[in-house]
C-alpha cells in the first residue's frame, strides 16, 4: 500500500518504487476521500502508470510515477480536492539541499 497525490481528477502522483513491478495497470486501484465509518470511498482503475525514465530502484533516484484512473475522480465532492501547485509562469526558485 502506497501513498499518492491527487493532482487532477484524472492523475496521481506516486513514487515510482510503489509501481515498478506493475505489470497490468488495471490491476492497480486507487481510493480517495476514504471514510470506512461513514462509508464514503471514491475507488478508480489505473490506465496508466508512467514512471520516470531515469528511475533507479536500487538507489531511489528519480523516485516518482504518473497514476492515470479511469473515470476521472468526482471533484465535486467535498472530501476530495487535488493539490495546488503553482502556476507555470512562476519564477524559478533555487534548489534546495537536504539532509
Amino acid at each position: 500500500m502506497c501513498g499518492g497525490t491527487i493532482l487532477s481528477s484524472s492523475w496521481i502522483l506516486t513514487a515510482a518504487h510503489c509501481v515498478e513491478d506493475v505489470q497490468n495497470p488495471s490491476l492497480v486501484l486507487i481510493s480517495a476521500a476514504t471514510n470506512q465509518l461513514l462509508g464514503w470511498e471514491q475507488s478508480r482503475s489505473a490506465s496508466t502508470v508512467i514512471i520516470h525514465p531515469q528511475y533507479n530502484g536500487s538507489m531511489f533516484e528519480n523516485d516518482i510515477a504518473l497514476i492515470k484512473v479511469s473515470p476521472p475522480f468526482n471533484m465535486t465532492d467535498l472530501s476530495i480536492s487535488k493539490i495546488c501547485l503553482p502556476i507555470s509562469t512562476t519564477e524559478d526558485y533555487p534548489p534546495i539541499s537536504s539532509t
